[in-house]
């Protein structure tokens, strides 16, 4: 049983340091809520949930980032969000999203996606955390929810 415990421990703390190595080289931190949205303006309802849940979250008192994947990172450069409105009972999206960036929440954006989308890095919003593959399972692996929204 001893034995068990102690395999359990060193495995858990090197998850940590693993999950921490990987941390140090971005500006990313971890969040208890992480929403995953993965669809872009096409479906403007779906960026209305997100950005609405990840600021819940906030005013919640839990930590929260909105992680951009797929056909999402349109929604990385400046202003993207500014005059998405699906209607009631839900507000524009621009002034969630201000509100939800405004209140500590963050903004990750996967990297590859961004590439394989057209994007470059100059085009982002330099308040936005550009991340890898490492880092988006890091974030997800250690949130204590998480929203996928396709």
């Amino acid at each position: 049983m001893f034995c068990d415990q102690l395999t359990d421990l060193l495995s858990a703390l090197w998850h940590k340091e693993v999950t921490k190595s990987i941390l140090k080289e971005e500006n990313m931190q971890l969040s208890e809520f992480v929403v995953t949205l993965f669809t872009g303006k096409a479906n403007q309802n779906n960026i209305t949930v997100a950005a609405v849940m990840g600021l819940n979250a906030l005013k919640q008192g839990l930590s929260a980032t909105i992680l951009l994947m797929v056909e999402a990172v349109e929604f990385s450069v400046p202003d993207a969000t500014k005059g998405i409105d699906i209607g009631a009972p839900f507000k524009e999206v621009g002034g969630i999203w201000e509100q939800f960036m405004e209140m500590g929440g963050q903004v990750c954006i996967c990297d590859a996606c961004l590439t394989h989308n057209g994007f470059t890095k100059d085009q982002i919003d330099k308040r936005y955390e550009i991340i890898g593959g490492g880092e988006v399972i890091a974030l997800l692996s250690e949130a204590k929810g998480t929203l996928q929204i396709t």
